[in-house]
């Protein structure tokens, strides 16, 4: 039996398949087997037949039987299999073992090796979970192919230059050899963070505000969800949008992994670490926000290790709200269908935006409000209790005066989040802190004898539930971060007291 390695799609992440050959005695006839898609095989089939008789390949009397294994586990699609199906027949009495090869491409009529829809974002997910290190791919796709770090590329244009390829392997040199990403980094316990000094929106645009600008500080160092309210005008949407280019730097697997989503939604990937800013609208649906049929994913999958931001925040609908409820908490979501139950991980920072009022002027010092006291009790209610409890710090934010003077730049941010990445790092904490699990929370959350008592009074004097406790140590944990305190102290714990909901 003769194999070769390829891949298809089950959800989100590609699934390598093991493309195997055998030629038994009986009546001559070819046969894809191992749940390949019907329409596939038919088309596939007729390919590589023409494909193998164009380059004067004689077929042997025999029964060809190609399977895509596993066969039971997921269903194979895509004309990416042409090459090494028809590669295996072609070199059927070959001795030599090709089994750890990906090869990928379709096969035109004469033998010509061409481009595949998916190949470039199948790639990029077995990259992205390190399943693939070379791959024999189609020519006319190395210029895209070859911005994926960490592969040996060797290009082909047709079928017999494919089996001229694999006669002569020894002699064999990639047309891209494998390199990593070229970005700054710095290293910590063998495993590299890159970062990139880009800020196209700057914080430096953002007038006054102290207090916002430095709970986004904190925010993006922890990925803390926040929520800014404030009057129409006052900078909401300024500082969600600017707070992705202070966010933490990002490792190998995770800009691979935002370059697999960007390819999902027909962007070009720049492998930039830079993490994603999706901005949903509040007439968008459920289906959009959170993934529809046919596996296809949603905004907040889309947002994974970046922002996902929802402006006008009480104008969502409260299904899509109240659904938000578990991607918050649990960090994925789970999309059930007939015959398919897909989990996306949804590890992103949540940031929100609304007004104090229904017409935007409750706290605006200029203006008169025009709403009654039932208008905004009604506005507020749309956002419920255990929604809003998956929000870690909350901002209210006040009108901009002209006599205001910009402080911090994103720049100068940026480099306090590093430092306060850099320090969690190295004491060998895996998560953020506002991702942090109950363990993690009681590793790394040692508070001083003074901030255990202020906590303690917080408990007492606000009732506060185990989700809010542990949501206030998480907070106060970035805090000391940026203090570069290896304990939570008194006055950490009370900074983060001072960003909860009232």
């Amino acid at each position: 039996m003769k194999k070769l390695k390829c891949a298809t799609y089950e959800g989100l992440d590609a699934k390598v398949v093991d493309v195997e050959l055998t030629l038994t005695k009986g009546l001559p006839s070819f046969s894809i087997v191992g749940s390949a898609n019907a329409l596939t095989s038919a088309g596939s089939n007729e390919r590589i037949k023409s494909a193998l008789l164009s380059n004067e390949y004689k077929f042997p009397p025999k029964r060809i039987t190609i399977n895509l294994a596993p066969s039971d586990d997921f269903k194979k699609s895509g004309s990416q299999f042409d090459l090494s199906i028809a590669l295996l027949i072609a070199m059927a009495e070959s001795e030599e073992d090709f089994s750890e090869w990906f090869v990928f491409g379709e096969l035109g009529l004469d033998g010509e090796v061409k481009e595949n829809r998916q190949l470039y974002a199948l790639i990029l997910s077995l990259a992205n979970q390190g399943l693939i290190t070379k791959a024999v791919v189609p020519r006319e796709s190395l210029p895209k192919l070859s911005k994926i770090p960490d592969i040996d590329f060797y290009a082909v244009g047709s079928l017999r230059e494919t089996k001229l390829f694999f006669e002569n392997l020894e002699s064999a040199k990639p047309d891209r050899e494998a390199k990593g990403l070229e970005y700054p980094f710095y290293e910590i316990n063998a495993e590299r963070y890159y970062y990139e000094k880009r800020y196209e929106e700057d914080f430096i645009d953002v007038k006054g505000q102290e207090i916002a600008k430095r709970a986004a500080l904190i925010a993006a160092a922890g990925f803390h969800n926040i929520l800014l309210e404030g009057s129409p005008g006052c900078g909401k949407s300024m500082i969600a949008s600017r707070l992705r280019y202070i966010l933490p730097p990002m490792t190998n697997s995770e800009i691979l992994e935002v370059a697999k989503l960007q390819t999902l939604t027909m962007q070009e990937p720049d492998f930039a670490p830079l993490r994603p800013f999706i901005a949903s609208h509040a007439t968008s649906t459920p289906a959009s926000i959170f993934g529809g049929g046919q596996g296809k994913i949603g905004e907040i999958g889309l947002a994974n290790r970046g922002i996902l931001f929802f402006d006008e925040l009480p104008h969502f609908s409260s299904k899509v709200l109240e659904s938000l409820r578990e991607p918050l908490q649990e960090n994925k979501i789970r999309i059930g269908r007939i015959n398919q139950r897909l989990v996306y991980e949804t590890n992103f920072l949540f940031v929100a935006a609304m007004n104090p009022c229904p017409c935007g002027n409750l706290l605006d010092e200029h203006k008169e409000c025009r709403c009654n006291e039932l208008e905004i009790q009604r506005y507020k209610n749309r956002l419920s209790d255990p929604f809003l409890d998956r929000i870690d710090i909350n901002v209210v934010m006040q009108n901009v005066s002209a006599d205001d003077k910009p402080s911090m730049s994103s720049k100068e941010m940026h480099k306090e989040v590093v430092r306060a990445h850099i320090f969690a790092k190295e004491r060998g904490q895996k998560s953020f802190n506002g991702k942090m699990s109950d363990a993690e929370i009681a590793e790394y959350c040692i508070m001083s004898s003074e901030a255990k008592e202020v906590l303690d009074r917080a408990i007492s004097r606000f009732a506060l539930s185990f989700r809010s406790i542990k949501k206030l140590q998480k907070v106060a944990r970035t805090i000391a971060d940026l203090a570069e305190s290896n304990m939570i102290e008194k006055e950490h714990l009370l900074e983060a007291l001072s960003y909860r909901r009232r």
